[in-house]
Protein backbone atom coordinates (compact mmCIF):
# COMPACT_ATOMS: atom_id res chain seq x y z
CA UNK A 1 0.00 0.00 0.00
CA UNK A 2 1.81 3.42 -1.06
CA UNK A 3 -1.20 5.62 1.20
CA UNK A 4 -2.57 5.80 4.39
CA UNK A 5 -4.06 8.38 6.44
CA UNK A 6 -2.37 9.07 10.12
CA UNK A 7 -2.25 11.70 13.31
CA UNK A 8 0.03 11.85 16.33
CA UNK A 9 -1.52 12.20 19.56
CA UNK A 10 -4.90 13.54 17.67
CA UNK A 11 -2.66 16.18 15.67
CA UNK A 12 -3.05 15.42 12.12
CA UNK A 13 -0.20 18.02 11.19
CA UNK A 14 1.54 15.18 10.46
CA UNK A 15 4.16 17.02 7.93
CA UNK A 16 5.73 19.18 10.80
CA UNK A 17 7.22 16.37 12.91
CA UNK A 18 8.85 14.55 9.55
CA UNK A 19 11.16 15.16 6.32
CA UNK A 20 11.38 12.11 3.96
CA UNK A 21 13.75 11.32 0.61
CA UNK A 22 13.77 8.55 -1.22
CA UNK A 23 16.71 6.85 1.01
CA UNK A 24 15.11 7.90 4.47
CA UNK A 25 12.95 9.54 6.86
CA UNK A 26 13.64 12.02 9.97
CA UNK A 27 10.52 11.94 12.47
CA UNK A 28 10.43 14.00 15.49
CA UNK A 29 10.15 11.74 18.88
CA UNK A 30 6.77 13.27 19.84
CA UNK A 31 5.43 11.40 16.61
CA UNK A 32 7.66 8.00 16.94
CA UNK A 33 3.91 7.07 16.74
CA UNK A 34 4.05 7.21 13.00
CA UNK A 35 7.47 4.92 12.29
CA UNK A 36 5.68 2.29 11.44
CA UNK A 37 3.58 3.84 8.99
CA UNK A 38 6.45 5.49 7.56
CA UNK A 39 8.50 2.72 7.15
CA UNK A 40 5.82 0.66 5.55
CA UNK A 41 4.66 3.30 3.40
CA UNK A 42 8.09 5.41 2.47
CA UNK A 43 9.75 2.21 2.59
CA UNK A 44 12.78 3.65 4.21
CA UNK A 45 14.89 3.86 7.76
CA UNK A 46 13.68 5.88 9.75
CA UNK A 47 15.80 8.21 11.91
CA UNK A 48 14.12 9.11 14.99
CA UNK A 49 15.30 12.33 16.38
CA UNK A 50 14.79 15.94 17.93
CA UNK A 51 15.79 19.08 15.88
CA UNK A 52 16.91 22.67 17.75
CA UNK A 53 15.21 20.23 20.95
CA UNK A 54 12.09 19.99 18.90
CA UNK A 55 9.95 17.11 17.32
CA UNK A 56 9.25 19.29 14.18
CA UNK A 57 11.48 17.91 11.69
CA UNK A 58 9.72 18.96 9.26
CA UNK A 59 9.61 22.56 10.02
CA UNK A 60 13.54 23.04 10.31
CA UNK A 61 14.61 20.72 7.76
CA UNK A 62 14.60 20.95 3.90
CA UNK A 63 17.01 19.67 1.14
CA UNK A 64 16.77 16.68 -1.63
CA UNK A 65 18.53 13.63 -2.01
CA UNK A 66 22.63 14.66 -2.34
CA UNK A 67 22.30 17.06 0.92
CA UNK A 68 20.16 17.67 4.07
CA UNK A 69 20.06 21.41 5.11
CA UNK A 70 19.84 21.92 8.76
CA UNK A 71 19.76 25.39 10.43
CA UNK A 72 22.70 26.19 12.87
CA UNK A 73 20.43 26.29 15.50
CA UNK A 74 20.44 22.04 15.99
CA UNK A 75 22.46 20.50 18.41
CA UNK A 76 25.39 19.03 17.61
CA UNK A 77 24.31 15.47 18.99
CA UNK A 78 21.55 15.52 16.43
CA UNK A 79 23.84 16.35 14.22
CA UNK A 80 25.46 13.40 14.91
CA UNK A 81 22.64 11.34 15.14
CA UNK A 82 21.55 11.87 11.03
CA UNK A 83 25.45 11.50 10.44
CA UNK A 84 25.66 8.15 11.66
CA UNK A 85 22.56 6.96 9.65
CA UNK A 86 24.25 8.20 6.81
CA UNK A 87 22.86 11.11 5.95
CA UNK A 88 24.79 14.37 4.28
CA UNK A 89 24.07 17.22 6.55
CA UNK A 90 24.75 20.82 6.05
CA UNK A 91 24.40 23.54 8.61
CA UNK A 92 22.90 27.09 7.57
CA UNK A 93 23.28 29.88 9.39
CA UNK A 94 19.87 32.27 9.18
CA UNK A 95 17.71 33.50 11.41
CA UNK A 96 15.35 31.94 9.18
CA UNK A 97 15.58 28.52 10.85
CA UNK A 98 12.44 26.93 9.37
CA UNK A 99 14.38 25.72 6.33
CA UNK A 100 11.42 23.11 5.61
CA UNK A 101 8.73 26.03 5.67
CA UNK A 102 11.19 28.66 3.30
CA UNK A 103 12.69 26.09 1.11
CA UNK A 104 11.56 23.27 -1.54
CA UNK A 105 14.31 21.18 -3.22
CA UNK A 106 14.62 18.35 -5.27
CA UNK A 107 17.80 16.89 -7.40
CA UNK A 108 16.51 19.34 -10.13
CA UNK A 109 16.46 22.69 -8.16
CA UNK A 110 15.07 24.78 -5.65
CA UNK A 111 13.06 27.34 -4.79
CA UNK A 112 13.74 29.46 -1.69
CA UNK A 113 11.76 32.00 0.16
CA UNK A 114 12.23 36.02 -0.53
CA UNK A 115 13.35 36.44 3.21
CA UNK A 116 17.14 35.34 1.98
CA UNK A 117 19.39 37.31 1.24
CA UNK A 118 20.95 36.81 -2.54
CA UNK A 119 24.36 35.98 -0.69
CA UNK A 120 22.12 33.24 1.50
CA UNK A 121 20.46 32.10 -1.38
CA UNK A 122 23.68 31.67 -3.23
CA UNK A 123 25.17 29.90 -0.30
CA UNK A 124 21.96 27.08 -0.27
CA UNK A 125 22.63 27.02 -4.15
CA UNK A 126 26.10 25.87 -3.59
CA UNK A 127 25.42 22.90 -0.43
CA UNK A 128 22.59 21.79 -2.49
CA UNK A 129 24.35 21.50 -5.95
CA UNK A 130 21.01 22.89 -7.84
CA UNK A 131 20.21 26.23 -9.23
CA UNK A 132 18.00 28.15 -6.71
CA UNK A 133 15.28 30.78 -7.34
CA UNK A 134 13.64 33.29 -5.08
CA UNK A 135 9.86 32.44 -4.74
CA UNK A 136 6.32 33.40 -3.28
CA UNK A 137 3.54 30.96 -3.57
CA UNK A 138 -0.12 32.45 -3.45
CA UNK A 139 1.41 36.12 -2.29
CA UNK A 140 3.34 34.18 1.07
CA UNK A 141 7.01 34.11 1.35
CA UNK A 142 6.68 30.31 3.13
CA UNK A 143 7.10 28.29 -0.39
CA UNK A 144 7.79 25.17 1.58
CA UNK A 145 4.71 24.86 3.37
CA UNK A 146 3.31 25.28 0.23
CA UNK A 147 4.05 22.53 -1.85
CA UNK A 148 4.94 18.76 -1.63
CA UNK A 149 6.89 16.77 -3.77
CA UNK A 150 8.24 13.28 -5.18
CA UNK A 151 10.02 13.00 -8.07
CA UNK A 152 6.80 11.54 -10.08
CA UNK A 153 5.21 15.15 -9.08
CA UNK A 154 3.77 17.52 -6.81
CA UNK A 155 0.85 19.06 -4.72
CA UNK A 156 1.03 22.96 -4.30
CA UNK A 157 -0.76 25.40 -2.75
CA UNK A 158 -4.40 25.96 -3.75
CA UNK A 159 -4.31 29.33 -4.25
CA UNK A 160 -1.58 29.68 -6.23
CA UNK A 161 -1.42 31.19 -9.26
CA UNK A 162 -1.38 29.74 -13.14
CA UNK A 163 1.95 31.07 -13.69
CA UNK A 164 3.33 30.11 -10.00
CA UNK A 165 2.43 26.74 -11.09
CA UNK A 166 4.01 26.40 -14.28
CA UNK A 167 7.06 28.01 -12.83
CA UNK A 168 7.32 25.91 -10.14
CA UNK A 169 6.98 22.78 -12.30
CA UNK A 170 9.63 23.72 -15.14
CA UNK A 171 11.87 24.83 -12.59
CA UNK A 172 12.07 21.20 -10.57
CA UNK A 173 11.05 19.29 -13.53
CA UNK A 174 8.30 17.95 -12.12
CA UNK A 175 5.98 15.98 -14.13
CA UNK A 176 2.67 16.53 -12.68
CA UNK A 177 2.15 20.07 -10.24
CA UNK A 178 -1.37 20.15 -9.23
CA UNK A 179 -3.43 22.62 -7.05
CA UNK A 180 -4.81 21.54 -3.71
CA UNK A 181 -5.69 21.17 -0.01
CA UNK A 182 -5.40 18.63 3.09
CA UNK A 183 -6.63 18.24 6.35
CA UNK A 184 -10.06 19.27 5.06
CA UNK A 185 -8.79 22.25 3.02
CA UNK A 186 -5.39 23.84 4.40
CA UNK A 187 -3.66 25.03 1.49
CA UNK A 188 -0.49 24.53 3.30
CA UNK A 189 -0.32 21.11 1.82
CA UNK A 190 3.58 20.19 3.40
CA UNK A 191 1.82 20.38 6.98
CA UNK A 192 -0.29 17.35 6.08
CA UNK A 193 1.84 15.39 4.01
CA UNK A 194 5.12 13.20 4.54
CA UNK A 195 6.27 11.13 1.24
CA UNK A 196 8.47 10.01 -1.04
CA UNK A 197 8.55 8.46 -4.48
CA UNK A 198 7.50 5.52 -2.83
CA UNK A 199 4.25 6.39 -1.26
CA UNK A 200 2.67 9.15 1.09
CA UNK A 201 0.95 9.20 4.59
CA UNK A 202 -1.46 12.21 4.84
CA UNK A 203 -3.54 13.55 7.43
CA UNK A 204 -6.46 11.75 8.91
CA UNK A 205 -8.82 14.99 8.47
CA UNK A 206 -8.14 14.87 5.30
CA UNK A 207 -11.37 14.34 2.86
CA UNK A 208 -11.69 11.71 0.28
CA UNK A 209 -11.21 13.91 -2.86
CA UNK A 210 -8.07 15.35 -1.12
CA UNK A 211 -6.56 12.11 -0.88
CA UNK A 212 -7.49 11.50 -4.52
CA UNK A 213 -6.01 14.65 -5.78
CA UNK A 214 -2.93 13.94 -3.76
CA UNK A 215 -2.55 10.63 -5.11
CA UNK A 216 -3.03 12.25 -8.36
CA UNK A 217 -0.70 15.35 -7.98
CA UNK A 218 2.09 12.83 -6.57
CA UNK A 219 2.47 10.74 -9.57
CA UNK A 220 1.01 7.68 -8.06
CA UNK A 221 -2.33 7.27 -10.03
CA UNK A 222 -2.55 8.45 -13.51
CA UNK A 223 -4.30 12.01 -14.23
Amino acid sequence: MHVDTANTQGNTNIGLYAFATDTYCVLGPEAENLKPQLEAVLNVPVVVTTIAGTSLAGVFLAGNAQTLLIPDIAFEHEIKALKQAGVSVQSVSTTHTALGNNIVANEHGALIGPMFSEQQRAHIEKLLGVETHLFRIAETEVVGSGMIITTKGGLIHSQATQFEQDMAQDILRLPRLLPGTVNFGSPYVRSGIIANSNGFLIGSSSGGPEITNADEALGFIDA
